[in-house]
């Protein structure tokens, strides 16, 4: 679903603009809704206007005054601040503000851990739904969280801790991608808690916050060479592709302050799917897979993309990507940075199962169903081939690809004199072993004597020092002595 038409330009009222933003973002709730509208209305002029309305609007439902009266300060955004309901609201968090904070001094007081929990949670979500997230003592809901920690006596209560935690570096991230790694962290210990409890799974919630450590993860384009990039790129993606493909979807609809929606599922998942999936897990785990199915029947568009691609329509496949690559993919705050990565990737894909089925392909046509030029598809196809992505050379001469046959007849030959010299390894050492036992070369440990009560199968009892020859006998009398060996 696309935010705007590129040949619409109008943004009044009932426009077909306001009708497509408002259903973006109807898919949101919460500080995430909140944070994808100020991120349009600080990038996209043509969008501030309506973006920085429907912010404002989510505000005023909850209670983050602090983020309110930032954005209304905002000239840009030409808002009038509801100077009553910031009255309203700031004394009733007021009032809250004290009454959990004597609830606490009670527990407290009490000394019992549970009410002493309960009462720190309490006042983390307290702080959460306005907005304070990190803050000094008992001034954030990361504090509060954190010393919630401390009283936790069943896993059940570890799990809620770890969950609210998670939660709050999710958003915290959002300034700093760098608490991605501490989201993580918690989450995964929530998981841990929850399988120790037998509660309710966090595989979804883990999921996502792990989906969004790897795209933080994704270099930028300038940052490493074309090839190197790319297959980094593939390799990340392929476990974020991996990750969503097994989010189960009546449990993701349930999740508290999603930060993605279901839409965002099906558009990571299918673009990460296309880029890093071979053929045969793409069938498995995209096409047969009728959870993730749900999730596509939700993105109409990203559906036909993998549809397109499995079944090797690429005219049509790349005209619809590259309208989400200017539309929808461009205005998310996630995905948008590594918008390039996507589209080069899943071309590069293409590319490798458009040549997999023939020797020899004529390059004129391959560009027309790449809508390309030949030099252009030549020097795409030379770095997938010097990045090891496909096999073969160009021969600009005759605008042909030729593809690297296997010599299967070098290969046989090797594998036959590999498995003829490990035979010939492996008889040498039965041979020596079998002369070993037959000249009684073998010493049996005295431990192994001594355990199994009598000599081991297998072995042959040292020789008697009787039948040793005289030199070898006063060794080892002299050895018992504590003596040294003579010298011949």
């Amino acid at each position: 679903m696309c935010i705007r038409d590129r040949s619409t330009q109008s943004t009044g009222n009932g426009s077909p603009i306001s009708m497509e933003l408002r259903e973006y973002a109807a898919r949101y709730a919460g500080h995430a809704k909140v944070s994808r509208m100020i991120h349009l209305a600080n990038n996209f002029e043509e969008l501030r206007t309506e973006a920085a309305q429907l912010a404002a609007s989510a505000l005023l439902e909850g209670c983050d005054v602090a983020r309110y009266e930032r954005l209304c300060n905002d000239q840009r955004f030409g808002l009038v601040p509801d100077t009553e309901w910031l009255e309203r609201t700031r004394k009733q968090s007021d009032v809250l503000q004290g009454k959990m904070e004597a609830r606490l001094a009670d527990a407290k007081a009490s000394n019992v851990p549970q009410k002493i929990m309960e009462g720190l949670v309490a006042l983390g979500d307290f702080w959460f739904e306005r907005g304070v997230f990190d803050g000094a003592e008992n001034k954030g809901a990361r504090a509060c969280y954190m010393q919630a920690r401390d009283y936790s006596t069943t896993s059940c209560q570890s799990q809620e801790w770890c969950v609210k935690l998670t939660r709050s570096y999710t958003m915290m991230a959002e300034d700093d991608p760098r608490h991605f790694q501490r989201a993580l962290n918690f989450a995964s210990q929530a998981k841990t808690r929850a399988r120790e409890a037998g509660s309710v799974d966090m595989e979804e919630e883990f999921h996502v916050v792990q989906v969004l450590f790897h795209l933080h993860n994704l270099k930028t384009p300038g940052s490493k060479s074309g090839v190197k990039r790319q297959q980094s790129a593939q390799k990340i993606l392929g476990y974020v592709g991996h990750g969503l493909v097994e989010l189960n979807f009546n449990k993701f609809t349930k999740l508290e302050h999603p930060v993605i929606c279901v839409q965002d599922v099906a558009l990571l998942g299918g673009l990460s799917a296309l880029m890093s999936f071979s053929r045969k897990d793409l069938k498995t785990l995209v096409m047969e897979n009728q959870n993730f199915q749900r999730f596509l029947g939700r993105a109409p568009k990203v559906q036909a993309v993998v549809g397109h691609f499995f079944n090797r329509r690429y005219v049509e496949l790349f005209k619809l990507l590259q309208e989400l690559s200017t539309t929808w993919i461009a205005y998310d705050m996630y995905i948008a940075p590594h918008s390039q990565t996507f589209y080069d990737g899943i071309r590069g894909a293409a590319m490798i199962q458009y040549t997999s089925p023939y020797h020899t392909i004529c390059l004129p046509k391959m560009a027309q169903a790449f809508e390309c030029t030949v030099d252009a598809l030549e020097d795409e196809l030379i770095s997938q081939v010097q990045g090891g992505s496909l096999e073969g050379r160009i021969d600009s001469y005759n605008q042909v690809y030729v593809a690297a046959t296997p010599d299967t007849r070098r290969r046989a030959f090797q594998a036959a004199s590999e498995a003829s010299e490990c035979m010939s390894n492996a008889v040498d050492c039965l041979l020596l072993r079998s002369s070993c036992i037959e000249n009684r070369v073998v010493v049996a440990s005295p431990s192994l004597h001594s355990r199994h009560g009598g000599p081991v199968a297998g072995f042959q009892n040292p020789l008697p020092l009787g039948n040793m020859p005289q030199s070898l006998s006063q060794g080892s009398e002299a050895n018992e002595a504590g003596g040294m060996l003579p010298n011949n």
